[in-house]
């Protein structure tokens, strides 16, 4: 498996009442699909048998950057290995993620702040050759790719080249897509727009569309969060989201959250294109949300790699996910241990065609 996506140092920060906040010591690294969702894939893939490698593409500081040196220290730990086109830039260095606090230690409402405008991932392509695109992929059965690494590379045509020259091999690797909208990352400047655009400027939600459908049309399997294609796409329901999903790419299978509200899985039972709505596992404790999606998308893709149904794989990820966000930070740290059990994997379900 190949995930192509950016490591960020990882801080902890309480609110203040002024909006203002302090960065507490470094607690770790994390990143949406690396190492984030590539570390939950290959939790629950070494869980339920499944034998594979992961690779991880992305560009990290030079060597002698102490964070840069820990971050591939930590990739290492976790069992995920380097593809041979990742990057250590000169003069680079990790972008961060800030998870910020309420001063009673509850989520914020605002979540996270990122400051990733010049991170090494940024440049990953800059010098990409057309041989480079069509082979960096090559041997992979299995492609991960985010909204957020969409969004942060600069050479984005250069990427959906990678993915389309991906889908020409035979046979094809599946495609998984996991859309993680980030506004900010989309605000960036960029070669589309060099000052990069205002949260209110319209610009920066059309530029976000166009890339997504690109790589959407190409995915066999899309994670979407309802608020955010409701805040992309105006979309007023899930099923909504499914429906204008659907026509982008009719055949990929669909798994739409929404925070703790139900999520929609859409998928193929031979012939039939099923729909099933799973509710969400209660949290005795919420902590931390970050990383709870993509704990979720990794435990799904693994399960589904495993032969298990689309429902029961949503199953299992929910019990990994109701579990991350007991703890802070989008990682367990050190000695932590995540249960592999679910609520109703046997238990009769209901699905309907479409």
């Amino acid at each position: 498996m190949l995930f192509i996506g950016e490591p960020l140092k990882e801080y902890v920060a309480t609110i203040q009442r002024d909006g203002d906040f302090s960065n507490t010591p470094l607690v770790g690294f994390a990143g949406d699909v690396v190492p984030n969702m590539a570390s939950y894939t290959r939790m629950a893939a070494t869980q339920f048998g499944v034998g594979c490698t992961i690779d991880v593409l992305t560009a990290i500081g030079p060597e002698g950057d102490a964070p840069s040196d820990n971050a591939l220290a930590d990739l290492q730990a976790r069992d995920l290995h380097l593809h041979p086109y990742t990057k250590r830039l000169p003069g680079k260095e990790l972008g961060t993620v800030i998870n910020l606090k309420n001063t009673d230690g509850s989520p914020s409402q605002e979540k996270v702040r990122l400051e990733r405008r010049d991170s090494a991932f940024r440049d990953l392509l800059n010098d990409a050759t057309s041989q480079d695109l069509a082979t960096i992929t090559d041997g992979y059965t299995h492609i991960v790719v985010s909204g957020t690494s969409l969004a942060c590379i600069r050479e984005r045509a250069k990427l959906v080249a990678v993915l389309q020259a991906a889908k020409k091999n035979d046979p094809p690797p599946l495609l998984i897509v996991t859309t993680n909208l980030r506004p900010p990352n989309w605000q960036m400047p960029d070669a589309e727009h060099g000052g990069g655009l205002s949260p209110g400027d319209p610009r920066w939600g059309q530029k976000a569309r166009h890339w997504l459908n690109a790589i959407i049309q190409l995915a066999d399997i899309v994670f979407a969060n309802f608020t955010d294609e409701r805040n992309l796409r105006g979309c007023q329901t899930p099923h909504e989201v499914g429906d204008t999903l659907r026509l982008l790419r009719p055949e990929a299978e669909l798994i739409i959250t929404n925070d703790a509200e139900p999520i929609l899985a859409i998928y193929r039972d031979g012939d039939v294109q099923r729909s099933i709505c799973l509710s969400v596992h209660p949290a005795p404790k919420v902590v931390d949300t970050v990383g709870a999606g993509d704990a979720f998308a990794g435990t799904y893709v693994a399960a589904r790699m495993a032969g298990h149904s689309a429902p029961d794989a949503a199953e299992w990820a929910l019990t990994i996910a109701s579990q991350v966000i007991g703890f802070d930070g989008a990682l367990p740290r050190s000695g932590a241990s995540l249960k592999f059990a679910t609520r109703t994997v046997d238990a009769p379900r209901s699905s309907h065609p479409l």
